[in-house]
């Protein structure tokens, strides 16, 4: 049978046709990055946006999930997108900013919060986002001014208040962040951030009150590391060693490598005279921390002042090695230069 020349042509152009077809839903797919090797969740955010491109809210579903899966490039590629869809959602600028910020671009973070608050001046987390950032900046006063924006709307909110305390800290109005941070717990008791705050003013100030905000941390969070050190160290400057002793020995019973812990320890026990507690606790440090030079410090007086001479100019050395001019191990060595 002979088959017309029509036939071969009419083959030819229903297969450019299909190759065509493929290559438009291939560039699709490429468009809303369905990758054969994406993770499934990713996978399936790009089916729905293959189904709805014009959703803004899919491609920011989807920069979410990237930005929890460490991929940054792909989450802004994402936002960008969602902004360009819809221009007046804050969430999008804020996590965008959030993004930059974490890439150490926070000048591009304020920028996109800028833009923000001026389609929408109202948006109190991005008003506080922003403000959190021209703290970081340095931007005391356009911080505060942000604050006391939101605060307008909303005179209870406890983190607009953390934040005001944290500004006048760093402006070193120490009255006024600590009157900013007691209204922030006043609206909120179970905030932690400002009661750790109030709770290391007070400690530098060597005043009990400082006890009552780290049990107020430890009421919230019983396992808080920091909170259990700071008041170890607050008992510690107070010479209270017994109590600061049993603290650190709850911390350490929280997180046994927390080699900080072990160092202080000795420190305590070495103010008590008990030289041989005080060797081990520092020697525990250095087991955690091989290049503790304070550690080796320590172990270094103790052996000193149990006249074990040899060992401490061992120590002494190992210390010295780890931090060159550390004024204990020079002045040990010098004290040991004429005993044998």
């Amino acid at each position: 049978m002979k088959i017309s020349k029509s036939f071969f042509s009419l083959i030819f152009l229903f297969l450019t046709l299909f190759a065509c077809q493929d290559d438009v839903q291939k560039q699709e797919k490429e468009s809303v990055g369905i990758d054969s090797l994406a993770p499934p969740i990713i996978k399936i955010w790009s089916k729905k946006i293959l189904k709805d491109p014009e959703n803004a809210s899919l491609y920011f579903s989807r920069a979410k999930t990237h930005y929890d899966l460490g991929d940054v490039q792909s989450s802004l590629d994402d936002l960008k997108k969602a902004v360009a869809l819809d221009s007046t959602n804050p969430e999008y600028y804020n996590l965008l900013a959030d993004i930059y910020f974490s890439s150490d671009k926070i000048f591009e973070a304020i920028k996109v919060l800028e833009k923000s608050i001026s389609i929408n001046h109202k948006h109190i987390p991005t008003l506080l986002n922003l403000s959190k950032y021209y703290l970081f900046t340095e931007k005391y006063n356009e911080s505060i001014k942000l604050i006391n924006d939101a605060l307008r709307i909303d005179v209870f909110n406890a983190y607009a208040y953390f934040l005001k305390g944290m500004n006048y800290r760093e402006m070193q109005d120490t009255s006024k962040a600590i009157s900013s941070w007691q209204t922030s717990v006043e609206q909120d008791p179970t905030y932690m951030e400002p009661y750790m705050q109030l709770a290391n003013i007070y400690a530098k100030r060597e005043d009990k009150l400082a006890l009552t905000y780290y049990d107020n941390v430890l009421r919230i969070d019983s396992a808080n590391l920091n909170a259990y050190f700071g008041k170890a160290k607050f008992y510690q400057s107070a010479n209270e060693f017994e109590q600061a002793i049993e603290v650190y020995e709850k911390l350490i019973e929280i997180s046994p490598q927390y080699e900080d812990a072990f160092y202080e320890l000795g420190v305590v026990y070495y103010g008590m005279d008990s030289l041989t507690k005080a060797f081990n606790n520092f020697k525990l440090a250095t087991k955690i921390d091989p290049t503790y030079a304070e550690a080796f410090a320590g172990m270094g007086l103790c052996a000193e002042f149990s006249n074990q001479p040899e060992k401490a100019r061992r120590y002494y050395r190992i210390s010295l090695g780890l931090r060159s001019n550390y004024i204990i191990p020079v002045e040990g060595l010098a004290r040991l230069k004429d005993k044998i």
